[in-house]
């Protein structure tokens, strides 16, 4: 499941067994397992099912604009003209009004 916020990124987490619960004006997310998310609920657009089967796709870079990079649990990592520099992982990338998932291997 996805939760995209208002600045235009995207939380994902898998939806097997998760559980949503709203307290002190936040939106709390568990699945069991390592995936706990915390979204404040007015920093939340909405809440969509992703169309792919997996909680990451693979993508590759679309040409050397400025990306936005974060991880899956939200944080910020910064600005990038090139994914290729980036440590291993999975992120979150903003690309103008494009906002996809990727895997560094």
């Amino acid at each position: 499941m996805s939760f995209e916020k208002t600045d235009g990124s995207v939380v994902s987490v898998s939806a097997d067994n998760l559980s949503m619960t709203f307290s002190g004006g936040m939106l709390l997310l568990d699945n069991g397992a390592a995936e706990t998310q915390e979204i404040a609920v007015a920093d939340l657009s909405r809440m969509f099912f992703s169309s792919s089967t997996s909680s990451i796709t693979e993508t590759t870079s679309c040409g050397d604009t400025e990306k936005l990079v974060y991880t899956l649990s939200g944080v910020c990592m910064g600005r990038y003209n090139d994914l290729k520099t980036l440590p291993r992982g999975m992120y979150v990338v903003k690309e103008g009004n494009k906002t996809f998932k990727m895997t560094v291997r």
